[in-house]
């Protein structure tokens, strides 16, 4: 089994998947143990635009614990065999082996409250607009839309 967390620079899930650094890909034993993590820091960005879902399934994910994530990410990694447990946080490897312990649920947290404008910003593939999806930040660029 393998489970993806996308993580910030600082070690922390990220709070909402589009702005991680990087997904931390933990490979799980048949005992639930932690056996080993690769670092995944996707060239195409990791909002819902990109390519992450697919490249997880190929990779062998079938959990993605996150914070939060709009309707169109969930639906990829949903179309891509991928469970989506969403209103995560805290550090990558301790909220694996809670999620093993079976104490993190899906809390459906979704970036669902868009406004219709938005600044596209080419350099990065991603959109900057005001909204709230549950990671705390508002008029970010969360990547998804």
């Amino acid at each position: 089994m393998k489970i993806a967390v996308p993580i910030t620079n600082e070690n922390k899930i990220s709070g909402h998947f589009g702005q991680s650094d990087y997904f931390g890909v933990f490979t799980i034993s048949e005992e639930s143990e932690i056996t080993g993590m690769q670092t995944i820091v996707p060239e195409e960005g990791t909002g819902c635009k990109s390519n992450i879902a697919s490249r997880l399934a190929t990779d062998g994910v079938t959990v993605l614990l996150a914070a939060g994530m709009g309707g169109g990410a969930l639906s990829k990694f949903t179309r891509n065999g991928i469970s989506v447990i969403r209103g995560c946080a805290g550090e990558p490897a301790e909220l694996v082996r809670e999620y093993l312990s079976g104490n993190v649920e899906d809390k459906g947290s979704s970036c669902h409250k868009h406004l219709t404008s938005s600044i596209h910003l080419p350099q990065h593939n991603q959109h900057k607009h005001a909204h709230s999806c549950g990671c705390g930040t508002e008029g970010h660029s969360c990547g998804c839309n």
